[in-house]
């Protein structure tokens, strides 16, 4: 397996109001937001993961999310392989 480190994770979110309001009994949504997660690694490739579908949690828990993200997670996998995933978590 090549050596392949994890040099950068980049968070987006992507947001668009709906043209109608979306609900049920217990949720509403105005709008459709997704948090975009983009790995770089030192051999110039890049993964991408789109998290959820966050229209209907507030801005607060989906800044909160972000910032576990980019405040936590991030540390702990710059630097590190990106096919280690296990090791990630332990």
């Amino acid at each position: 397996m090549p050596s392949v480190t994890i040099t950068n994770m980049d968070v987006t979110v992507g947001s668009c109001p709906m043209e109608k309001h979306f609900g049920g009994s217990n949720y509403g949504k105005d709008r459709r937001s997704t948090v975009i997660v983009a790995v770089e690694t030192d051999s110039g490739v890049t993964g991408r993961t789109y998290s959820g579908d966050f229209g209907d949690v507030g801005e607060e828990k989906l800044e909160r999310f972000v910032g576990f993200i980019r405040d936590d997670l991030a540390p702990i996998v710059e630097g590190e392989s990106p096919f280690a995933v296990e090791s990630h978590w332990e």
